[in-house]
């Protein structure tokens, strides 16, 4: 996911201690150059992520170790 600006790419990574979310910057011209991937943080659990246009707050989704109900709706 690309930060507003473009200057930073958010992408989630995989890892045996957990899923991160992590932040690379990236500079685009004649040229597209990529610096070193840093986790913002790492959850277990952790699904897939949305952020804000302006790149400042996340929203992730997480497995909940519980059963889903058979069906989610109205009666």
């Amino acid at each position: 996911m690309w930060t507003r600006g473009g200057k930073e790419l958010l992408f989630l990574a995989w890892q045996r201690s957990g899923s991160s979310v992590m932040s690379v910057p990236v500079e685009s011209g004649a040229s597209f150059t990529a610096g070193t991937p840093h986790p913002l943080f790492i959850r277990r659990g952790l699904v897939s992520f949305s952020a804000t246009r302006d790149g400042e707050r996340l929203l992730l989704s997480v497995e909940s170790g519980e059963t889903p109900p058979p069906h989610i709706g109205s009666p």
